[in-house]
């Protein structure tokens, strides 16, 4: 039986289609079968089977690729596999497959029809019911040419099907000759010549496909024609993913199948209907459980940050550049690591920049002293281990315009005030004796110049101002913009923010008038009002 095995406590090996059934203590061969002429000793093979109690490697030659199943009164309890000269405990694996080349035999005067029913093979017995249309499983007697069919049992189970459509196309297998004349008896005659060649012996095989899916479900069988050539068992024209070979990589499941050759001649041709059912060889097992989590990084460190609570100033300052008032040109740094003030650990120095006079108080610096119209204080902390931080304080002077007499056009008034966190507020008021206000970052107002000169009380009553925001620039949060307003009372526009760290940047052309309508301007100028908690 091709592929089959038995085993009692004995070791099988195997070879394609021959076999030995050997003793597994003395490894003594108990049955030699070369039913296709091979009687040799299969004792040098991989290809060994052990079914017994104990370990076969302690008495017996064993090579790697050999597998052993331990048994127990019986009953196999584990199977091994030799593995780099080892017994290595693996996963039991799926059923083994029975098979079988069953033969059936009849006797007609002509090619008699294949059964038409299905029939059963057991394997254990070799005995096959159910046929008909005279086909028996031995050959009878009688005079008629004696036909041959095969078809191939497999199976994981202990019997298989066949289908009518799984036989081959049945052959003579052997034939009486005629009887000749008696001859009168004379003298010896001459030898004969040689009779003509006997024709071609027949040959067959079982034709093995293989092929790898994602899922329990049997893939399609082949549905072409398939040319098997028997002196190489290359089989041609196989389609629908089947491979003569197991392949070494894809889905989960291996599924064979397989069909019988029968011919004469060199080849034979394997119609889509002579392929038994798809089988599972082998399946991969589950996948082992997650390995424990790793162990948790170290602790980053902490970040570091020098801070100033006001990153710029801009002082008023008359026409001339002098400033009446340097207060609002005060700022205090802060060291910041990770979320904690740690200023106390730092060493605060500064360097002031040409022009500049300022003074330094343990973080807090003040300036006094701005000759040009730009300045700045380099603000740096300092500690032993950590990388030295810089911070630049930006001094700047808001000029007013020369005094005149009457409304000064032409005039750019700004007030910025960068606070480093909330609140921040900046702004511009217009008062009624012809000043005007710039309020600092603290809240309060500063000069910061004239609208009109020279500076008289109650002017205001005699002008308008309206103030229109340019485009892409933020409304005033608080100030009517648009709109003509009488500067008898002072009249303002802010940017405040009580919270929250963001800029609100605003610039707005101004327009005085000495009518309500707006129809006599008499100066213009520009509103630049920022204020920035960032």
């Amino acid at each position: 039986m091709p592929g089959g095995l038995w085993s009692n406590g004995s070791v099988v090996l195997f070879d394609n289609l021959t076999f030995d059934v050997r003793d597994g203590s003395s490894d003594a061969a108990l049955i030699t079968i070369g039913g296709l002429g091979f009687t040799g000793d299969l004792n040098a093979t991989v290809n060994q089977v052990f079914k017994q109690d104990a370990d076969p490697a302690s008495g017996t030659t064993v090579y790697d690729g050999a597998r052993w199943q331990q048994t127990s009164l019986g009953t196999v309890i584990a199977t091994y596999d030799r593995i780099a000269g080892a017994w290595s405990l693996g996963p039991a694996g799926p059923a083994g497959t029975n098979n079988a080349l069953v033969h059936i035999y009849q006797r007609s005067a002509s090619a008699p029809s294949l059964p038409s029913t299905t029939a059963t093979y057991t394997f254990s017995t070799a005995a096959i019911t159910g046929l008909n249309n005279g086909w028996q499983a031995t050959p009878p007697t009688g005079t008629d040419p004696l036909y041959l069919t095969v078809a191939t049992a497999s199976s994981t189970g202990a019997s298989d099907t066949i289908g009518p459509g799984e036989w081959a196309g049945a052959v003579v297998l052997a034939q009486n000759g005629a009887n000749g004349s008696n001859g009168s008896n004379g003298a010896n005659g001459s030898n004969g010549t040689n009779g003509t060649s006997g024709a071609d012996g027949l040959n067959s095989a079982t034709v093995y496909l293989f092929q790898r899916a994602a899922t329990s479900t049997a893939p399609s069988l082949p549905s072409a024609t398939v040319s098997y050539t028997f002196s190489t068992a290359a089989a041609a024209g196989v389609n629908n993913g089947w491979a003569q070979s197991l392949p070494t990589t894809g889905g989960a499941y291996r599924w064979v199948t397989t069909a019988s050759a029968l011919s004469y001649s060199a080849t034979d041709t394997i119609a889509s209907t002579e392929w038994a059912a798809a089988a599972v060889l082998a399946a991969d097992g589950s996948n082992g459980s997650n390995g424990s989590n790793g162990s948790n990084g170290t602790n980053g460190v902490d970040a570091v940050l020098l801070s100033i609570n006001l990153s710029s100033v801009a002082m008023q300052a008359d026409s001339s550049g002098v400033v009446a008032d340097y207060s609002p040109a005060t700022c205090t740094a802060k060291v910041i690591k990770g979320s904690t003030d740690d200023t106390s650990n730092w060493t605060i120095s500064k360097v002031d920049g040409s022009g500049v006079t300022s003074s330094l108080s343990g973080a807090v610096v003040t300036v006094s002293a701005l000759s040009g119209d730009t300045g700045y204080v380099d603000i740096t902390a300092t500690r032993s281990g950590y990388t030295s931080q810089t911070v630049r304080f930006s001094l700047g002077k808001a000029k007013a315009a020369a005094t005149t007499s009457g409304a000064i056009n032409g005039r750019y008034i700004s007030s910025f005030a960068g606070s480093g966190s909330p609140p921040a507020h900046a702004g511009v008021r217009f008062n009624a004796d012809g000043t005007v206000s710039a309020k600092n970052v603290s809240g309060g107002y500063v000069a910061a110049g004239n609208w009109y000169g020279p500076t008289t009380g109650g002017i205001g009553s005699s002008y308008w101002i309206k103030v229109v925001v340019r485009s892409g620039y933020s409304a005033f949060s608080s100030g009517a913009a648009g709109t003509w307003l009488n500067l008898s009372t002072a009249q303002a526009w802010l940017n405040d923010i009580a919270s929250g760290v963001t800029v609100i940047a605003t610039i707005a052309d101004y327009f005085i008038a000495t009518n309500s309508s707006g129809t006599n301007v008499v100066a213009t100028g520009v509103i630049d009002v920022t204020a920035d908690s960032s």
